[in-house]
């Protein structure tokens, strides 16, 4: 897994947790190591979010599956949303995608 993260004074850690998640199965897909995946970009760029005040994880499974998610390095963590733009994050190539997010039910649901 990656190194731990500091969220500082935004509430980040719905998309600090999407993005390990995500990095945990494309390292388990593939058998190699990947790049750090870009929680900023997910904060900035998901409308379906609130930035730095928050949002579902589930939310970016959507946002990832639609569109994409960079790395790190071309999007690196700031811990602030507001006043920034999705386009700051223009020329960032989309390094992953999710083939198909979906919601768990309750066993009983199955």
């Amino acid at each position: 897994m990656g190194e731990v993260k500091d969220q500082r004074g935004c509430a980040s850690c719905y998309a600090m947790a999407f993005t390990q998640v995500a990095e945990a199965r494309l390292r388990y897909k593939t058998g190699r190591d990947v790049p750090t995946l870009s929680p900023q970009h997910v904060m900035q760029c998901n409308f379906m979010t609130e930035g730095c005040a928050g949002g579902w994880a589930v939310m970016n499974g959507f946002f990832a599956e639609n569109g994409g998610l960079v790395a790190e390095d071309c999007a690196p963590y700031t811990a602030v949303t507001k006043g920034q733009s999705c386009s700051d994050y223009a020329k960032c190539p989309s390094i992953a995608k999710v083939a198909r997010s979906y919601e768990l039910k309750d066993q009983n649901e199955l």
